[in-house]
């Protein structure tokens, strides 16, 4: 064939097989290939793209731009289709919300990695099951509700009821969320510099970790997750009947006379600081609360050699104290001055403790141990719950103004101290004294009953450290 100028070769027949055969030049030297391979190897020029395998949506170009173009008004460029996926760009900062529930209730999902979706409707991606990327878009209500897929969201802004009882694994980053964001929602999600408004993760049991964020009233009331928290603020009753476990690192709260985990049970670790410093900060820290709250050694004496003032707040309103993370553990289980003579009166008299409280009833004591024991039904509030497995290393701080009393510490699991074992067991009998321990080990979850006895009406006893050692 003699040579030609490509002006002067013939159109070619379209559409285009594929198969054709057009030279290219590679290392300097021409070679031959099909139009089909550099199709394979080329990337799309869309910056955003949608997928919907299941052809829920669209199945070709058409119907793809068709959709996409019946929720924004802003102009679509650099389209293409192939196999289910949508490739396309919008300016940056179009508004997506010229209809509502966008992908909502199907399996299909978007990738706008740049940002350059700014706005959609109501309940966008409600019950969708895929996982989403995007970015710098602001939310109407009901947004990802019932939603069981892994998205990633950064920079956006939610109204009402987001991620409402979804289920999915979420990561989300410098976000504002309005009301109820992440109310019974069951998913392990993630999230760092967030703002909540009231009810954020409001009965929630997913296990949620979250990083400098400030939350509304109401935040994490009657949830049952394990959460990781960092620096965080709280309004009013945040944690309100709250249970599993709690981590935090700061603790602060949005006004003094806030209410922080009221009736709240499980465990809540505190790695850090309560409040603005070592004093008393909020008078309603952990009202009417049976949680066990752990905190660092430093806090037994930070306060001027005495208990950091939030925390003797939290025992007094209930909670239960340990300090340590170790491989060893201690909480005080009374207070200076509350079991005194009033409490415990007449001679040789046994005694329940419950926290930094005393059983309102003393009763006599005629034999030994199995008496004790059998009074344990009716002392059941007097109990503590052990947080994990471990044994008793020794009891300290023991102040007592006479010189023969008696200590006894049973466990049980449950509640009722039924079939009660003694764990440990301390006499003071003419400042001799006698320790009995047994070194029976206590698993976590098991009920620890601590019973006092005096023998001589009209003594008093003070404070004291109980000393674990994990196993």
């Amino acid at each position: 064939m003699a040579d030609k100028k490509i002006s002067e070769l013939a159109i070619a027949t379209i559409p285009l097989a594929g198969t054709e055969e057009i030279p290219i030049v590679q290392g300097g030297i021409t070679k031959k290939t099909t139009i089909d391979s550099i199709l394979e190897n080329s990337e799309p020029i869309g910056k955003i793209r949608i997928v919907d395998k299941l052809g829920e949506f669209f199945t070709d170009l058409a119907t793809a731009n068709a959709y996409v173009s019946s929720f924004t008004l802003a102009p679509i460029t650099n389209e293409s289709y192939e196999d289910g996926v949508y490739y396309f760009t919008v300016p940056n900062g179009s508004s997506f919300a010229e209809l509502d529930e966008f992908l909502a209730y199907v399996g299909a999902y978007i990738e706008d990695t740049l940002g350059l979706i700014n706005a959609f409707s109501v309940s966008a991606f409600e019950l969708n099951t895929a996982n989403n990327i995007l970015g710098n878009c602001i939310f109407g209500q009901g947004a990802f509700g019932n939603s069981s897929g892994h998205n990633i969201v950064g920079n956006c802004t939610f109204v009402n009821g987001c991620f409402e009882q979804s289920t999915g694994n979420n990561i989300l980053g410098d976000c504002v969320f309005a009301n109820n964001g992440f109310e019974e929602s069951t998913g392990n999600n993630i999230l760092r510099n967030c703002t909540f408004g009231i009810g954020g993760f409001l009965s929630s049991t997913g296990n949620n970790t979250l990083g400098n964020c400030t939350f509304g009233e109401d935040a994490f009331n009657s949830s049952s997750g394990d959460n990781i928290l960092g620096n965080c603020t709280f309004g009013n009753f945040s944690f309100t009947n709250s249970s599993g476990i709690n981590k935090f690192k700061n603790i602060l709260l949005t006004n003094p006379t806030d209410s922080f985990a009221p009736a709240s049970a499980g465990r809540f670790e505190i790695y850090g600081n309560i409040g603005t410093d070592e004093t008393t900060n909020y008078t309603n820290f952990f009202l009417t609360s049976t949680a066990t709250i752990w905190a660092d050694k430093s806090k037994e004496t930070i306060n001027a050699g005495g208990l950091e003032g939030d925390l003797a707040t939290a025992q007094t309103n209930g909670a239960t104290l340990f300090f340590g993370y170790d491989n060893s553990f201690s909480f005080s289980f009374y207070q200076e001055g509350q079991f005194n003579t009033a409490l415990f009166g007449g001679s040789n008299a046994g005694i329940w403790l419950k926290r930094n409280q005393a059983s309102v009833n003393y009763f006599g004591i005629t034999t030994g141990i199995s008496d004790k024991t059998s009074i344990i039904p009716d002392y059941i509030s007097q109990s503590y719950i052990v947080p994990q497995r471990c044994k008793i290393s020794s009891l300290t701080n023991i102040q007592a103004n006479f010189s023969d009393w008696e200590v006894v510490i049973f466990k049980s699991d449950n509640l009722s101290g039924l079939n009660a074992v003694e764990v440990y067991h301390l006499q003071y009998v003419g400042y001799s004294e006698t320790i009995s321990d047994p070194g029976i080990t206590i698993n976590s979850g098991d009920y620890l009953h601590f019973f006092f006895k005096r023998p001589v009406a009209g003594n008093s006893f003070y404070k004291t450290n109980l000393i674990f050692e994990t196993i």
